[in-house]
């Protein structure tokens, strides 16, 4: 498992990304996307290092808030084993 600090770093590279989605595909400015992002169960578990969702592109985090994929942890670590598993 990676370090708090690794996982500090690897969210200043991500959150920017997905803002950035949110911005272009909403149209909302980049307060109101970084307050959506921040404030979501998303970011709550991006920040959480067992859920390895550090490992996803922005395009996959950003459909994934998007489309409240994130209710469940379950659903989060067996979709995020498939899509490792798959990039081996």
């Amino acid at each position: 498992m990676i370090s708090q600090e690794t996982l500090n770093t690897a969210l200043t590279y991500i959150t920017p990304g997905i803002i950035q989605l949110l911005m272009d595909n909403r149209q909302i400015t980049a307060e109101e996307a970084a307050n959506l992002l921040y404030n979501s169960k998303l970011y709550e578990l991006l920040e959480d290092r067992k859920t390895r969702l550090y490992h996803l592109s922005f395009p996959i985090l950003y459909d994934m808030l998007v489309f409240n994929r994130v209710s469940s942890p379950n659903y989060l670590l067996s979709a995020n084993h498939a899509l490792l598993a798959s990039s081996i």
